[in-house]
Order: C-alpha cells, then structure tokens, then sequence
C-alpha cells in the first residue's frame, strides 16, 4: 500500500511539475512579447526625436541600446559612430564596447574600453570590460591589472571579483581564489548558484 502512495505521489508531482514548465514557458514566451513590443514603441519613440533633433548624441546612444536588446548590432554600431562623430563621449564607447563583445570583434571592443578609461579613469565597469576581453585573448597578466584595477575603484563589484577568481583557478592561486569567492558570497550568497543556471 505505501509503495502504491509513493507511487501515485510521484505520479501527482511529475504531471504538476510538467504542467507548471509549460505554464512558466508560457508566461516567458508573452513576458518576451510584451518586452519587444515595448521596445519596439520605445523605438518609434526615440526615432521621431531624433528626426527632430538630429545632432543629438546622447539620443542616438538610447537607440543604440534599444537596436542591442533587439539584437540589431550594426544599426545600433551606426548610431554609436553618429554619436561619437558628433561628441566623443564615454557612455557610447562603452555601448559599442558591448556589442563588439557580443560580435566577437574584441580587438575593437578592447579599443573603446580603453577609451572609455581615458575619459574616465575611475570606472570600474571599463577596467571589468578590459580585463574579461584580455582574459579572453590570453592575456592573464593585463587581465589581472584590469580586475585588480576595477576592485581598488569597487571593492564590491561582483562581476570583477568573479572573473579575478577565474584568472586565480587558472593560476593556481588557491588561497586567493578562495578569498574572491568569499567575498563573492558575503557580496551576493546566490551569485554562484546563479551562474552555475545560467
């Protein structure tokens, strides 16, 4: 009798478990919709001002961001060029760092980090950016001035401590990737269980 129960529970619990996946699949698949759909009128949005007001730069980086979320890399590189050409600034060589990483063109990413570092030598974010793409191309030791350089501006910033970490495992560093990962976790106690889904 108990084995029948265990059974038919585990039964019970595989057909709800499989009805809530396709239900959650469900709700991602229209969170989704809804989210292109809101960038898509954000789009038409910020494309009229900028028929109005052409010369603006910080415009056409909104733009950009916009086109990056849809996964329109060269429309969004375009708007970034436009921007640059009519003021250099930090924010659109950041963006269009970015997306050099995501098109795998890390030589030029690496370029409008460095960039971004000139006009502002404290953000962490850049020192992040440079170090993940030399780490990337074997550059342990840039990478690690990178990070190292990104935590002396933010001792906290997660994504730095996580990607010293690596560099650490790969150096055989125990001692001080343990102390990375600690830090890591009294930061965020879910970022490693976080990355390990992803």
């Amino acid at each position: 009798m108990l084995v029948f129960f265990i059974f038919y529970s585990l039964i019970w619990i595989d057909y709800l478990f499989s009805e809530n996946i396709e239900q959650n699949k469900n709700k991602i698949e229209d969170i989704e919709s809804n989210n292109k759909k809101q960038l898509l009128m954000s789009l038409y949005a910020i494309s009229r001002a900028i028929e109005l007001v052409p010369e603006n730069p910080s415009t056409r980086v909104n733009r950009a961001l916009i086109y990056f979320e849809l996964e329109e890399y060269d429309k969004a590189i375009m708007d970034l060029d436009i921007s640059i050409a009519l003021f250099p600034h930090e924010r659109a060589f950041l963006v269009r760092g970015k997306i050099y990483m995501m098109k795998k063109q890390l030589q030029k990413a690496k370029n409008d980090f460095q960039k971004v570092l000139r006009f502002n030598p404290v953000n962490y974010t850049g020192y992040f950016y440079l170090g993940s793409i030399d780490f990337a191309l074997g550059n342990t030791k840039q990478a690690l001035d990178s990070f190292n350089a990104s935590l002396k501006i933010n001792p906290n910033f997660k994504w730095s401590l996580f990607q010293r970490s690596k560099i650490y495992s790969t150096l055989g560093e125990i001692e001080k990737f343990n102390k990375d990962i600690d830090q890591l976790l009294k930061i965020d106690p879910n970022f490693i269980d976080t990355m390990l889904r992803d």
